[in-house]
């Protein structure tokens, strides 16, 4: 279907797929097997752009060095088509490469798609007869795209090489530059047409990334873009946190004086000037051309086999007419990766690759959080490790389901030689550790959600021994497994050991003999302790946005605004009547902060589970303000009783004047669900101790300047929820710390953005336990340290 209306361009359809199983379907184009089952290896397939051209020099047939007759055709299909004589012309070779500037950029374009082309042919064919991969989606950057047309059996490879080697030069005519030679006479029938000097591209343009946090990046973009439109234009949304945009050559002066007015942007220049400019709204007449081709040439787009992702802010393409839009954005819709990005999370795959050379795509998908494993598929080699990985992740789920299904005992050395086998391809293969980790991490966290007690003890004996053996790698020899995992306090000894905590590894050898090992990690942690603190003054303005986000999206932040308006509107209107401006303003301030770290701490209990149920918790307040929000996070303290008395901090006015509010608070406190830290570094959560340790924090001169102690006597972990200011004057004794910092509610919700906050986590569920769940419950209805438990009660942890 051609593209006649230049003026009103057909959108892509979208239509929303609920699950990855209806998202795949199989035809008689397709060489699949059986139907794909709950065991198969998942994964999405991701095509580099031309962004990636410069690591393909040299590229040719044997590049990729595969056995298989299939990917030869697809070098043959592809050659035939350009008339090269042969797959031999496709090599980037210096003797094949055109002389003529435009007619080069055009044979490089498609010598990259048929290059790419022929890799994931190899990987198809390997996983075809292994039958143990299921692809759910292909996507690609910007050309990329056509790869994955091509990939879906929308397009075939023939089709898809004509459309490869005139995308750049249908472009390049934008800015006046055509081919000459025979490739220029027969393609230019198609190309735009301009009067003389009035060619859209008139000067080259700087390719710029704009980075920030999301809500400065928003305001610049606008104001660029709605201000200076003719002179900047947005061409791809790389993540949340990055925006790429032209900027013409003459208005860069004023650009970077522009961007002196936002301080928090950073700027980067990606290539020099340039006027190829894919993705611009002045290619409207490129993708007219792009049309014309296509109906010209009597290319044929077919409905895809699997879905194809558009990478122009559509969503899943299941159609040939979809497919057709998204491969005519490429000329002048903008890229949007980000969502992309997101559409692959939503997916779920096991593993995400990109097939393709240069390693930019694998770069954005880890800058936009996937929450998959990805690596790069250059050769036979690497598709030979895809299909590796899932035949062993076949197998451990199938060993899996198998022993669902017993009603009890311990596994047989068939089950213990598959649990050897997958984690020592993981411990040569940091891919696969990264997928053995996740798919470990989601079982425990399943066995969590479950109230009783697992239906078959084989599958608790195999789930962790799996664990423990990941955790604990480095303290085994090749082929050893963990079969439980204790923490310990040394009671005897030197000076030195006493009261040093070490875990026992009880070690299932290859031979079948079992010994104990003692290991003492830094990864491991007895307490996690949780950091509220005020906010410095230029952060209260990033207090008051994240606050009034949350409210839009997140239940806990609105739970904690509706108290707080509540007791507003239960007071005596003539109490509450705060005067002047600079009070109201505190009031606001101090509510936005109370429900910015206080919904931070309920989303921590919400999203990241595994954090909170192994270990005993604790909060800490730095200061005044990190106090009461203390207070009100562990359920002590109602939001609303603590305003006024933060509105008061936040205008610097503790001291004589608030001792009537602490009295009020301290009044209306009640025991903690939670324990907070006193200032002693003991943890209290009793009504009478609250009362006492409010006075004291409001009474102590210079809070904010005196070292904070923590004295759990125990290795600590510490999250400091939206703040960090005050970390350093944390002094927890000589016990081992790990801080981390969590700033936006998304890092809580989104795997990926917060690398730190998910090795912790990934960590404790490793080493977890329903022992360790249990002790840690009776620690907390006592008080205790799950240590403390484990040394009087002799439990497993």
């Amino acid at each position: 279907m051609s593209n006649k209306n230049a003026a009103s361009k057909p959108s892509i359809i979208e239509r929303n797929v609920p699950s990855a199983s209806r998202l795949i379907t199989h035809d008689s184009r397709r060489r699949a097997t059986a139907e794909p089952s709950a065991d198969r290896f998942t994964t999405a397939v991701f095509f580099p752009g031309l962004g990636s051209r410069t690591a393909y020099r040299d590229v040719g047939v044997n590049s990729i060095q595969s056995d298989f007759d299939s990917v030869q055709r697809v070098y043959d299909e592809a050659a035939d088509a350009l008339d090269l004589g042969g797959a031999s012309g496709l090599e980037l070779t210096a003797s094949n490469i055109p002389s003529d500037p435009v007619e080069r950029q055009g044979f490089i374009g498609a010598a990259l798609l048929v290059h790419n082309l022929a890799i994931h042919r190899d990987v198809d064919e390997r996983a075809a007869r292994a039958g143990d991969i299921r692809t759910l989606a292909y996507t690609g950057e910007s050309f990329g795209v056509l790869a994955a047309a091509v990939a879906s059996g929308s397009l075939s490879v023939h089709d898809g090489a004509l459309l490869a080697r005139a995308f750049t030069p249908l472009l390049l005519a934008a800015s006046s530059q055509r081919a000459g030679g025979e490739f220029g006479r027969a393609i230019e029938k198609y190309l735009p047409q301009y009067a003389s000097g009035t060619a859209p591209i008139a000067q080259p343009s700087h390719v710029i990334a704009l980075k920030a946090q999301p809500e400065e990046l928003a305001d610049v973009v606008a104001h660029l873009t709605q201000r200076h439109g003719d002179a900047v234009e947005v061409h791809k949304r790389y993540s949340q946190y990055q925006v790429n945009v032209y900027v013409e050559a003459s208005f860069i002066s004023t650009f970077v004086r522009l961007l002196r007015g936002y301080p928090a942007v950073t700027v980067e220049e990606l290539k020099a000037p340039t006027r190829f400019l894919a993705h611009s709204r002045r290619m409207i007449a490129a993708r007219e051309a792009l049309d014309r081709f296509i109906d010209a040439e009597s290319i044929h787009f077919a409905d895809p086999h699997t879905p194809v992702i558009s990478n122009s802010g559509g969503s899943f393409l299941l159609a040939a007419d979809q497919v057709r839009q998204a491969v005519l954005a490429m000329t002048d819709e903008v890229m949007d990766s980000q969502r992309t990005a997101e559409l692959i999370n939503e997916l779920r795959p096991d593993l995400v690759t990109e097939v393709g050379l240069g390693g930019k795509s694998l770069q954005l998908l880890r800058d936009n959080a996937i929450s998959s494993e990805v690596m790069g598929v250059a050769n036979a080699k690497d598709a030979a490790r895809v299909v590796r990985y899932a035949a062993a992740a076949r197998q451990l789920k199938e060993t899996g389901r198998e022993l669902r299904g017993q009603d009890g005992g311990e596994p047989g050395p068939d089950v213990m030689s598959v649990l050897r086998k997958v984690t020592e391809l993981a411990a040569r293969e940091p891919v696969f550790d990264g997928y053995l980790r996740r798919a470990v991490c989601a079982m425990v966290r399943e066995a969590e959600r479950k109230t009783h007690h697992d239906a078959s003890s084989a599958v608790r004996i195999f789930r962790e021994t799996l664990q423990y053996t990941i955790a604990y790698r480095n303290q085994i020899r090749p082929r050893e497994l963990v079969l439980n995992a204790r923490l310990r306090r040394r009671l005897v000894g030197t000076r030195e050991q006493r009261g040093q905590t070490y875990t026992e590894l009880r070690v299932l050898s290859q031979k079948g003999t079992l010994r104990y090992r003692e290991t003492v990690s830094d990864e491991d942690s007895e307490a996690l302790v949780v950091h509220f603190e005020r906010p410095r003054r230029p952060q209260l303005r990033q207090s008051t946005l994240a606050a009034r986000r949350m409210l839009d999206s997140q239940p806990a932040a609105q739970r904690i605004r509706d108290a707080i308006v509540s007791h507003l509107l239960q007071q005596d209107a003539d109490a509450y009547a705060p005067a002047g401006l600079e009070v109201v303003v505190a009031h606001t301030d101090a509510v936005d902060t109370i429900v910015h770290q206080a919904a931070l701490f309920e989303m921590l209990k919400q999203h990241r589970p595994g954090l909170i149920g192994q270990s005993p918790v604790f909060l800490e307040g730095s200061d005044p303000l990190g106090w009461l929000i203390a207070l009100v996070a562990g359920g002590a303290a109602s939001p609303g009783d603590v305003v006024d008395l933060a509105a008061q901090i936040l205008l610097d006015r503790v001291g004589g004047s608030t001792h009537s509010l602490v009295s009020e608070l301290s009044a209306k406190l009640r025991d903690a669900e939670v324990p907070l830290l006193a200032l002693r570094g003991t943890p209290v959560r009793a009504r009478k101790d609250l009362q006492a340790e409010t006075a004291a924090i409001f009474g102590h001169r210079n809070p904010r300047r005196t070292p904070r102690l923590v004295r759990l006597s125990a290795s600590c972990t510490v999250v400091a929820l939206a703040h960090a200011n005050q970390l350093a004057r944390l002094d927890t004794g000589g016990y081992p710390r790990r801080d981390l910092v969590v700033r936006r509610p998304e890092e809580l919700q989104r795997p990926g953005l917060n690398p730190d906050l998910d090795a912790t986590e990934s960590r404790v569920l490793l080493t977890s336990s329903q022992e360790r769940r249990i002790i840690a419950s009776f620690a907390r209805k006592r008080n205790l340290l799950n240590i403390r438990v484990s040394e009087h009660r002799g439990y497993w942890g």
